[in-house]
């Protein structure tokens, strides 16, 4: 007995050791230990649209004066080009750490389907910066943060917009901004504050 236990103590060691061995050399293991797990999932979240069959856009609130429990949400779906022009829209929004101010106050909320089978739900906020990431590993899923002061992350909201208008409140003039297809697209933040 005393030398089963003696060779589990040695043995245990070197196998955990090999199965960290092999997770950072094929897993995703070194993503993770060099930038962290969630910001690789929210990198991964944006870059994944190519098997999108369609993407539905909500409205996350009613429009004022009409109570959000007795109304449909409007909404659309995008499918054929309306579903391209999204996908490069998406793919090229750019993950930051961290995240903003955490008002969360959304101006959209986004529904990604493969065939008939809803993959992932967002809702993103320009305001703040952030985007519910879902489920998934307990320190992966919740509030992420995106750069929305790049142009790619303007015409997404301009996109949008012309789709599926949203009323905003006078109080938050910078999601009433137009994107500046002109201007370079500079790199994210390294934190956002």
């Amino acid at each position: 007995m005393k030398s089963a236990a003696r060779i589990t103590l040695v043995v245990f060691p070197w196998l955990l050791l090999v199965l960290i061995g092999v997770y950072l050399t094929y897993g995703k293991g070194i993503k993770d230990v060099a930038g962290g797990v969630r910001y690789r999932r929210t990198q991964e979240f944006f870059r994944t649209t190519g098997s999108l069959t369609k993407v539905e856009i909500k409205l996350p609130a009613a429009p004022p004066g009409q109570q959000a429990s007795t109304l449909e949400r409007p909404s659309i779906t995008l499918t054929g080009k309306d579903l391209e022009a999204f996908q490069k829209l998406w793919s090229r929004q750019q993950p930051v750490y961290g995240g903003g101010g955490m008002c969360h106050q959304p101006a959209y909320e986004f529904r990604f389907f493969q065939a008939s089978e809803m993959t992932a739900r967002t809702t993103v906020c320009w305001s703040c910066w952030n985007f519910i990431l879902p489920g998934g590993w307990p320190f992966s899923g919740g509030r992420h943060g995106f750069n929305a002061d790049l142009p790619a992350a303007r015409e997404l909201l301009a996109f949008c917009d012309q789709r599926l208008p949203y009323h905003r409140s006078p109080a938050n003039p910078l999601l009433d901004q137009k994107p500046d297809p002109a201007s370079a697209e500079s790199p994210a933040p390294a934190l956002v504050k």
